[in-house]
């Protein structure tokens, strides 16, 4: 009965440990995109003489690795989070 109990709670731990993970995932991401589109739309009202000094790619990339380095970010402390 003892290992029907221990697996039990093993399994259940198992399910909140991914569920847990799951939505700090689903939220990182979520905050991800609001900040990209954010972005965009800040780059869209940019005036035309920024567009004439820098090329569009250039700062569409800069966002973009910008973006992408929070996100990496917000996914190792949630690593580091699912870990303690």
């Amino acid at each position: 009965m003892d290992r029907l109990a221990l697996s039990g709670v093993a399994i259940t731990e198992a399910a909140f440990s991914g569920f847990q993970y799951y939505m700090l995932s689903k939220i990182g991401e979520s905050f991800v995109l609001g900040l990209r589109t954010s972005l965009i739309g800040r780059l869209l009202r940019i005036p035309i003489r920024e567009h004439d000094r820098r090329s569009t790619g250039d700062l569409i990339s800069r966002f973009s690795n910008d973006t992408n380095s929070i996100k990496v970010a917000l996914q190792l402390c949630a690593g580091n989070q699912h870990e303690n």
